[in-house]
C-alpha cells in the first residue's frame, strides 16, 4: 500500500511540475495533457501492484502509458479510433525535436497548439517515469519533477501568488512523500531534523525561483 502512495505522491509531483507552464500556454490548455498523461501512468503502475509478473516491465509500461496520454490528448486528431498510426509517430517526433523550439520562437502566450505544447507531457511523462523508478528513495525520486520545473521557469518564471501557490503545491506534495517513505533506508539513516528541514527548505527554494 506505501509503495502505491509513493508512485501516486510521485506522479502527482511530476504533474505539478508540468503546470508550472502555466503562464506560457494557460492553464487548462496544460492541465488537459498533463492529467492525461498521468492517468496514462497512474494505470501503468497500477498493472505492475496487482500484478506481480508485470512488475520487471514497469519502466516500459509506464512510458508507454505516458505516451498513450500524450497522444491521445494532443494527437488524437492523428489516431484512428484512438490507435496511433505514422501521422502519430511523426507527431512524436517533432514533439521531441522540435515543439519546444517552436515554443521558444513564438510570442507569449503561445498557442497550445499540439506542436508547440507536446514536449510539456512529454516532459512529464519522462519525470513520471524517472521519478517511479527512483521512487525508493525518496528525496532523489523528487529531482526530475524539479528538472521540469526549472525548465520551465527557464521559459517563463511565475511571479506573485502563481509562483507562491506553484511552490507550496509542489512542496506539499514533496513533504508528503517524504512522510509516506519515512521507514526507507534513506530516510532511517537521516535524523529527525533533517527530514523536518527538508520540505520547508524546497518551498522557499521554489518560491525564489519566480525571480529567475
Amino acid at each position: 500500500m506505501k509503495a502505491r502512495a509513493r508512485a501516486v505522491l510521485v506522479l502527482l509531483a511530476a504533474g505539478v511540475a508540468g503546470l508550472f507552464f502555466s503562464p506560457i500556454f494557460g492553464f487548462w490548455a496544460v492541465l488537459r495533457p498533463v492529467a492525461a498523461v498521468l492517468v496514462g501512468c497512474y494505470l501503468a503502475v497500477e498493472l505492475s501492484v496487482r500484478f506481480p509478473p508485470l512488475a520487471v516491465l514497469r519502466a516500459p509500461l509506464v512510458m508507454l502509458g505516458g505516451l498513450l496520454g500524450a497522444v491521445e490528448s494532443e494527437l488524437f486528431a492523428t489516431t484512428v479510433f484512438g490507435l496511433p498510426t505514422d501521422a502519430t509517430i511523426r507527431g512524436l517526433v517533432l514533439g521531441i525535436t522540435q515543439s519546444w523550439q517552436l515554443t521558444l520562437q513564438s510570442t507569449w502566450p503561445a498557442r497550445p497548439d499540439p506542436a508547440a505544447l507536446l514536449f510539456v507531457p512529454l516532459a512529464v511523462a519522462l519525470a513520471a517515469l524517472l521519478g517511479v523508478e527512483l521512487v525508493r528513495w525518496a528525496p532523489a525520486a523528487l529531482l526530475p519533477s524539479l528538472v521540469v520545473v526549472g525548465f520551465s521557469q527557464a521559459y517563463l518564471p511565475l511571479t506573485g501568488w502563481a509562483a507562491a501557490g506553484g511552490a507550496c503545491a509542489y512542496g506539499g506534495v514533496a513533504a508528503a512523500l517524504l512522510m509516506v517513505s519515512r521507514d526507507t533506508a534513506f530516510l532511517r539513516s537521516a535524523s529527525r531534523w533533517g527530514v523536518r528541514v527538508w520540505a520547508p527548505t524546497l518551498v522557499l527554494g521554489l518560491v525564489g525561483a519566480r525571480s529567475w
